[in-house]
């Protein structure tokens, strides 16, 4: 008996788009340039812990990973996402990149800063 869960291919559970060595070498970096922006370590964005400011850069890092990397020319898998912050279920990462683009549109000073690191991670990516 096929369930809608058996039928669905998209964005948010397509194996064919698991995270690759090279990808996850990629988090790293993010996360590694977030954990700097935000005075963290990176080990705390993988942790449980909730304090706002540790949230919002586990938030940010999520986003950029989405928005950043790709798998086979795709944006990285919410599944693959989660996985690389040690997440339980894809729902955080969908969750963390919904708040950001959320708070990117009301906050200057917010989207300025996710913008300096895109930026920088940009430049860092193409070589430059």
């Amino acid at each position: 008996m096929n369930t809608l869960q058996d039928t669905r291919t998209d964005e948010h559970t397509n194996p064919a788009r698991a995270m690759t060595p090279a990808t996850n070498r990629t988090v790293y970096i993010v996360k590694r340039a977030v954990a700097d922006s935000y005075g963290v370590e990176v080990a705390a964005l993988d942790s449980m812990r909730k304090p706002a400011r540790l949230s919002e850069a586990r938030n940010v890092a999520m986003y950029l990973c989405r928005e950043l990397l790709t798998t086979d020319g795709a944006p990285v898998s919410f599944p693959g996402i989660a996985e690389s912050f040690f997440r339980k279920f894809h729902g955080s990462s969908i969750y963390a990149c919904r708040t950001v683009r959320h708070r990117l549109e009301l906050e200057p000073r917010f989207a300025e800063q996710v913008g300096h690191l895109r930026t920088k991670l940009e430049t860092l990516f193409r070589g430059n």
